[in-house]
Order: C-alpha cells, then sequence, then structure tokens
C-alpha cells in the first residue's frame, strides 16, 4: 500500500464490484464494499442523497469507476456497529475479496492478482486480513483505543 498516492472512499452507497466476470453488464449482481482504498484516477466521485450530510474535502464518496480498474484497488474496508457481526463483516469482506480475485483471473485485466488487503473493523476492535485467492490466509488483529463515531 505504500509508495502511491491512494484514497479512502465510501463505497457504501454504490453497486460497483461485479460479483462474475459474466455480470459486468447487470448491475443487480454488483456488491457494495463500505469502503475502498484506490488511487484518484480510478475512483468517480459521487455522493448519494444520504451522502449529502458530510459536505467537504474531508469524506469521498464513490467507487471504481470501471471493472477494468479494479486491479486498483489496494484494499476493502468492511465495518459493523456491533462487536458480534464482527464473522459477518469478516464474510463479507473475503467475498468481496473473492469478487476482485475471480474478475481478474477471470478476465484480461489483470491475470496475477491474487492478493487483497482487507480491514473489518467493529466499535471494539478491528482485523487486518491478506486473502490469497479470495481466501484470509492472515490475520492481525487490534483493539481501538477510543471510541470512535457511531454517528456516521
Amino acid at each position: 500500500l505504500t509508495g502511491r498516492r491512494l484514497l479512502l472512499v465510501n463505497s457504501e452507497g454504490h453497486q460497483w464490484l461485479p460479483t462474475e466476470p459474466q455480470h459486468l453488464q447487470a448491475q443487480k449482481f454488483y456488491r457494495k464494499p463500505d469502503f475502498v482504498v484506490l488511487p484518484p484516477a480510478a475512483c468517480a466521485f459521487r455522493k448519494t442523497h444520504g451522502d449529502r450530510k458530510f459536505d467537504g474535502d474531508s469524506y469521498k464518496f464513490g467507487f471504481c469507476a470501471d471493472p477494468a480498474l479494479t486491479d486498483t484497488v489496494a484494499a476493502i474496508f468492511e465495518a459493523k456497529p456491533k462487536k458480534d457481526q464482527e464473522l459477518q463483516a469478516l464474510g463479507e469482506g473475503e467475498e468481496y475479496a473473492e469478487n476482485l480475485c475471480v474478475l481478474h483471473t477471470s478476465t484480461a485485466f489483470k491475470p496475477d492478482l491474487e492478493c487483497t488487503q482487507l480491514v473489518v473493523a467493529t466499535p471494539t476492535r478491528f482485523l487486518l486480513v491478506t486473502c490469497q485467492v479470495g481466501v484470509a490466509c492472515s490475520v492481525e488483529f487490534g483493539e481501538w483505543t477510543e471510541d470512535g463515531s457511531l454517528d456516521a
């Protein structure tokens, strides 16, 4: 994740990640990760109606602009408001990592994409997960030292 200019973008309001390469034209099969980390050039910036309460430059809203650019995704974030939803968030995040991997190994976009970084967060702790070919292969656990914003 180092050496490149990257943005953390709230993508929860946008379906941008195809579940399978054959679904590239069928929007109903697209997924919505909570946040995505990617280069600004690969991002389509858009706010939903609900996002408008967060004005200013500190919050970025949008999604990966094109399936051909998903190889630029550096990390996916999945967050849940309750600590007992950690496994649910991990499962969703792992599915997103698998979707990225399947998309790239089944198309000419980037066949060598095998590793996806995933961050899973709850109010009490976070997991830093490395997924290989869409499967979690290492997990680092951490705890928040201060309460975060549950209002956002």
